[in-house]
């Protein structure tokens, strides 16, 4: 059986069926799904024919399955989220997180914001210089974050902030940067089911975030903003609300452990391993 990640892969996958009858399960985590293929009408027909095709079509979140309706009806879904492993992603004590904060020179009573990801329009990063200036004149003490890949240098180039940036972090060190964090933001115009969210709830770090995508699944729709006229002001005024809170740890939902998420796939890759024979 193939297990296709994304679009290209999972027209290889559509190929070899064709040509061996090798079944084959296609996951859609985000924009080969809600952005691509209504960008280019060749796509767009590529990825009908990837989910009427596929044995298996899964989707991190709801809102990517009904998306795909809009391409074919004629096709075999199901939800299935991504999954954090809880070992590694963890909410770490006090004493480790305050060992990480002394290491990177943050202060005890330093507030600290970070935004996880790379300098694409999709994350909406253009807002993040207007975010953190409000969130710095309504909160003393605050230090900010990036924390990904991109032109974020330019970006804030005429902010007048002073911001941290940490490129190509690995994943042993990411868990320490959620912990010694108090906000992690995350503003995009559209997602599937991002990490970011998983990671950092899964480290108790307390998370705002664009309704768009399973993002309010994870964190809950009270740390989330609708996009509309007022999100700019909504969002940022979400966060200070969230920075200002003494008690705001999180917990990630049991449907997002990794070990539940793998028990619930096996099921189906046996379903169809099992119906092929």
């Amino acid at each position: 059986m193939i297990y296709a990640h994304s679009l290209y892969t999972a027209y290889i996958g559509y190929e070899l069926k064709q040509k061996y009858k090798i079944p084959f399960i296609c996951m859609w985590h985000g924009s080969s799904i809600h952005t691509l293929p209504f960008k280019d009408k060749n796509v767009f027909r590529r990825t009908r024919r990837i989910l009427e095709n596929a044995d298996m079509n899964l989707f991190v979140s709801d809102e990517l399955f009904e998306t795909a309706k809009k391409i074919t009806r004629n096709f075999k879904g199901e939800i299935s989220y991504n999954g954090i492993d809880t070992n590694k992603f963890r909410h770490y004590n006090d004493a480790e997180r305050e060992s990480f904060r002394k290491e990177k020179g943050i202060a005890q009573n330093e507030k600290c914001v970070a935004f996880v990801g790379n300098c694409i329009p999709v994350k909406n990063v253009q807002y993040l210089p207007t975010l953190f200036n409000h969130i710095s004149r309504q909160v003393e003490k605050i230090k900010f974050f990036i924390l990904g890949n991109g032109n974020f240098t330019e970006l804030f180039a005429e902010s007048g902030l002073d911001i941290t940036y940490a490129n190509n972090v690995n994943n042993v060190e990411m868990p320490k940067w959620y912990n010694c964090m108090d906000l992690i933001v995350m503003p995009s115009i559209n997602e599937g089911l991002p990490m970011t969210c998983l990671e950092a709830t899964a480290c108790g770090t307390p998370f705002v975030g664009s309704r768009v995508g399973a993002i309010a699944d994870v964190v809950g729709i009270e740390n989330t903003v609708e996009h509309n006229d007022d999100f700019n002001e909504s969002f940022a005024s979400l966060c200070v609300q969230r920075l200002n809170e003494t008690t705001n740890k999180t917990i990630l939902p049991e449907r997002f452990v990794l070990a539940n998420v793998v028990t619930k796939e096996k099921i189906i890759f046996n379903t169809i391993i099992t119906h092929k024979q």
